[in-house]
């Protein structure tokens, strides 16, 4: 009778531990600080993709979510979202490789707030670069959100009649961030978590804890 009350107990440990680790490990990738003021769109017609530059941190390698904040632009409008992974990590994604590629509709989000796409579960090493493209006329269409109190070394812009999301590198019209006229960090962001394997190797980790203090 003891072995089976152990054997339960046991087993709501290993659950209630990946739920812990699986909450509490759950990673936010932002270079803004929470508010942008300057909406930003090129003056001819093109498509525009624009986005952040990140590196891997442990227990984050597995990006579920793109979270983006609009500027000036049509709301419900077709956007495409994108994860990179840049594999020679060099901080520049003109040669970086596509992921994961979600279609969503834009959203009025306003200077502090983001629209949230879900995409499927993407792992992710070393360097990886995640972004949002839509087609852009001027003088009205300036979809990026731009924080200008938080660094745009690792903010990158492309814009070209039709982009090639396989060569950005090849786009007329790069620029990052930092060496703009309006210089400054993206409002743009990836929700991360473990993989499934590391999750549950902090479950179990957490369970042998606690059976050796019996």
């Amino acid at each position: 009778m003891q072995r089976q009350s152990f054997v339960a107990d046991a087993s709501a440990v290993v659950a209630c531990s990946i739920a812990m680790c699986t909450a509490q490990a759950q990673t936010t990738y932002t270079l803004d600080d929470g508010s942008g003021n300057i909406n930003i769109g090129p003056t001819f017609t093109a498509e525009m993709l624009w986005g952040n530059y990140f590196y891997t941190q442990p227990g984050a390698n597995v990006i579920t979510e793109v979270q983006i904040g609009f500027g000036s632009y049509a709301v419900g409008a077709p956007v495409t979202l994108y994860v990179f992974d840049d594999p020679d990590m060099n901080g520049d994604p003109g040669n970086a490789i596509p992921l994961a590629t979600v279609s969503g509709l834009t959203a009025s989000t306003g200077q502090t707030g983001f629209e949230s796409y879900s995409i499927p579960d993407t792992s992710v090493s070393g360097a990886f670069f995640v972004a949002a493209m839509v087609p852009v006329t001027p003088p009205d269409d300036r979809p990026a959100r731009l924080d200008p109190q938080s660094p745009g070394n690792q903010s990158w812009f492309f814009a070209d009649g039709t982009i090639d999301p396989s060569n950005l590198g090849a786009s007329p019209f790069i620029l990052r961030m930092d060496q703009a006229p309006f210089p400054g960090a993206w409002m743009v962001r990836a929700v991360a978590v473990p993989s499934p394997g590391m999750g549950a190797m902090l479950g179990f980790a957490g369970f042998s804890a606690v059976r050796r203090r019996r």
